[in-house]
């Protein structure tokens, strides 16, 4: 063998070694990259597929590879369509299709999961690799939030109490119950706008709202009353609340979140069982004063019957001047 032949082999063997040590590296990549990879050919067949994928899918890289198709696990017929548009546009114009996106995988078992795709072209190829998360737990997990905040969404919009978020002196949520006590948005702060407390309130409205002003409200109560503004500046009836302050976060901003009862219907009926108190105590005192006056008149009544009868038989003065004495003294 020549010179020239022993260089030529040489740099085969190099050439050899290089590409099996990129092979190596390529497959170590592929295998332990932490998500579900494909090798996709262009007619949709899977060439190749990493311990993870076996294990989203529940087969063997024996039954996939060659034999199946990435969309043999697309669970739905809608999103399966859209896919192969993605997977026929990525061989002919790579950066118009979508590289990632979400869809329904089913497995071997017919379990479905979510899993979040990213799927690319391999250069000067019309192979794609494709990865795949499975994100199932995550997608459980927001339902499960999404769940949450509808019932607290309902619990909120259907309850009894007036809530409102109050953010520098402005009302910036309010439920129905809380629109129905002070009006719809926006409006003023119901404690900042104080032309339509009661003046009996005022002060103790004052007091508090400086009390909040300072930060020093966690938690703060205070009943009072005020007028509702009315169509065309009117003041229908005045309206009797508990109100509770309390501090709060909202979009990242500090805020009040004020909780409000309706009184107005209970100290209506404290003020009219109040009076109905006050008269049955008058009605006690009425009676009492009654029997008082009725016992000696009962006996006037007798004494002048009795000296009506004198009179008439026109017995002794003297019998009728101790009578008059008795009906004087009663």
């Amino acid at each position: 063998m020549n010179t020239k032949s022993k260089e030529l082999a040489k740099n085969h063997r190099h050439v050899d070694k290089v590409l099996r040590e990129s092979e190596d590296k390529y497959q170590t990549i592929f295998e332990t990259t932490g998500t579900a990879t494909i090798i996709i050919e262009e007619d949709t067949t899977i060439s190749r597929a990493n311990t993870t994928f076996e294990k989203l899918s529940g087969y063997s890289k024996k039954e996939i590879e060659g034999k199946k198709s990435w969309a043999d696990f697309v669970a739905e017929k809608g999103t399966l369509e859209k896919m192969k548009e993605y997977h026929a546009l990525r061989r002919v114009s790579p950066d118009d299709a979508p590289r990632n996106y979400e869809f329904k995988f089913v497995d071997k078992k017919g379990v479905f999961k979510y899993v979040l795709a990213t799927v690319a072209v391999i250069p000067g190829t019309k192979k794609s690799i494709g990865s795949f998360l499975d994100i199932t737990n995550l997608k459980h997990t927001e339902e499960a939030i999404y769940k949450n905040e509808q019932r607290l969404r309902n619990m909120i919009e259907y309850s009894l109490t007036g809530i409102s978020i109050v953010q520098d002196d402005q009302v910036i949520f309010q439920n129905p119950e809380q629109e129905r006590l002070f009006g719809p948005l926006p409006r003023k702060f119901i404690l900042a706008d104080l032309e339509i407390i009661h003046t009996d309130d005022l002060e103790k409205v004052k007091h508090l709202y400086q009390n909040i002003t300072s930060g020093k409200f966690q938690p703060l109560d205070l009943d009072f009353r005020f007028y509702p503004s009315g169509p065309e500046g009117l003041r229908p009836d005045m309206k009797w609340v508990y109100c509770r302050v309390t501090c709060t976060e909202y979009q990242g901003k500090e805020a009040m979140l004020i909780n409000t009862m309706d009184l107005t219907q209970a100290k209506e009926l404290e003020r009219l069982l109040m009076i109905q108190d006050k008269m049955s105590s008058l009605g006690r005192v009425a009676a009492g004063i009654a029997h008082e006056i009725r016992n000696p008149l009962s006996g006037i009544n007798v004494y002048l019957n009795t000296l009506q009868k004198i009179y008439k038989r026109g017995q002794d003065i003297k019998k009728s001047e101790e009578i008059i004495r008795q009906i004087q003294s009663a």
